[in-house]
């Protein structure tokens, strides 16, 4: 029950993080992320606050819900010394909270924005978003190879590299990143700019092999 808990109050938590993003790009922004690392400095933390929050709860209810004769309801926690427990798991979740929410903040203003007239893209925490323009997509690399190493899969990356070397993912999130395609292709119809899909193998799950094995 209390790891039930905590994988709702991880997924609340990390939807909430993803709609912060969301507010700070402009209206007509199609598709917004960040790159992996940043991505994973964003959600990952936010597990293990959650992980209190969920036994928290757990316990919360298994001291209110009545016992069924025969049966236990759970690790209820009686008196003086059920109050002291529930006070150090405040205490503690309350110290993880301090500690990964600021790390989870800073990594989601590592972001991107893509709209129909540019692109917006905040490198650093601290260096706020910078504008470009289609036209500054350098080069666009495609990769979809099978990873059999302990966590077999396929490994997906779209790269769009910006002039000065800035380096966008979109496959940070695959599913948005495919509802998003046309409006990423339609853009960049028509810009200048190289594409390599030699790391495309012959069998990319669909649809990523359509959209990666031929240039926008």
């Amino acid at each position: 029950m209390g790891l039930t808990f905590a994988g709702v109050a991880w997924l609340a938590m990390a939807w909430l993080m993803q709609r912060f993003q969301a507010l700070r790009c402009p209206e007509d922004t199609f598709f917004w992320a960040s790159n992996q690392i940043p991505t994973a400095l964003q959600v990952v933390p936010l597990c293990f606050p959650a992980l209190g929050l969920g036994f928290l709860a757990a316990n919360r209810l298994f001291t209110v819900l009545p016992a069924r004769p025969g049966r236990s309801t759970g690790p209820q926690l009686p008196g003086a010394d059920g109050a002291r427990e529930q006070g150090q798991m405040i205490k503690a979740t309350s110290i993880l909270l301090l500690v990964t929410l600021p790390v989870s903040f800073a990594a989601s203003l590592c972001q991107f924005c893509l709209e129909p007239q540019g692109i917006l893209y905040q490198a650093t925490p601290s260096s706020g978003l910078q504008r470009y323009g289609w036209d500054d997509v350098s080069s666009v690399t495609a990769t979809c190879r099978y990873d059999r190493g302990r966590y077999a899969g396929w490994r997906k990356q779209y790269l769009l590299t910006l002039r000065d070397r800035a380096a966008l993912d979109l496959m940070t999130w695959p599913a948005a990143a495919v509802r998003a395609y046309p409006a990423v292709a339609d853009a960049l119809r028509g810009q200048e700019f190289s594409y390599d899909a030699s790391g495309v193998a012959s069998g990319c799950p669909q649809p990523y092999l359509g959209m990666f094995a031929h240039r926008p």
